[in-house]
């Protein structure tokens, strides 16, 4: 699949953005970087620690240095680079470099018809606090549970909280619980235990999973 990523993935592209945002930080480019060489990544990480020092949405290396190799997360992962340059465009024009992305107004406007009552919005979720969060509510719209759980690991790491990491961190407390739930369920099934079947099925239910394609493995 084509993706603007792989127009990323060897960070000559970003490290020139760096330099008309903050002409100060002139440093070598390695211009002519492979994707994924380490030249690539290195030109990667000088852009990932700016954005890191700034407080603002960031990707991580791999998720540029990949660009679109990993074919089963690559749709996430643009996702996620799209927001912190999308976060990059805001604070650009915060600093009078640049006028705001006509997004980011688009973005201002909505939020000032919905009022103060939408927690979830894009410019919200940052006015409450953490830069992460519709990161992590990207990873929660796709179901990714490892990405979740590295973001909200950052969170924890960098003392943030907010109504969407609070949510995060209960769906992953949920996901844990299914699991070891349809764990507990294959062993009942396996050993043929009534008691650990009736206790393993019960648990599932309190937690709301989908019995009937159990049920029908269990008979």
């Amino acid at each position: 699949p084509e993706s603007f990523l792989d127009d990323l993935s060897n960070g000559t592209v970003l490290c020139r953005l760096l330099e008309a945002i903050v002409p100060a930080t002139k440093k070598k480019i390695f211009e002519n970087a492979k994707p994924g060489s380490f030249q690539a990544r290195d030109n990667i990480v000088r852009f990932v620690e700016w954005m890191k020092a700034h407080n603002l949405s960031r990707f991580e290396t791999d998720d540029v240095a990949l660009g679109t190799a990993d074919e089963g997360n690559f749709l996430l992962r643009q996702k996620i680079v799209a927001y912190s340059l999308l976060d990059i465009g805001r604070y650009a024009g915060q600093q009078g470099f640049t006028p705001l992305p006509q997004l980011v107004v688009f973005e201002m406007e909505i939020d000032q018809e919905k009022g103060e009552g939408d927690a979830v919005a894009p410019v919200k979720a940052r006015q409450e606090g953490s830069q992460l969060d519709c990161i992590i509510q990207i990873a929660m719209d796709a179901g990714d549970m490892n990405e979740l759980g590295r973001l909200v690991a950052q969170a924890e790491t960098e003392g943030l909280m907010s109504s969407v990491i609070y949510k995060a961190k209960t769906m992953l407390q949920k996901h844990a619980l299914e699991e070891a739930a349809r764990a507990a369920l294959r062993a009942a099934m396996s050993s043929q235990s009534i008691p650990e079947l009736e206790k393993a099925l019960a648990t599932a239910m309190d937690l709301d999973m989908e019995l009937e394609p159990l049920y029908t493995q269990a008979s």
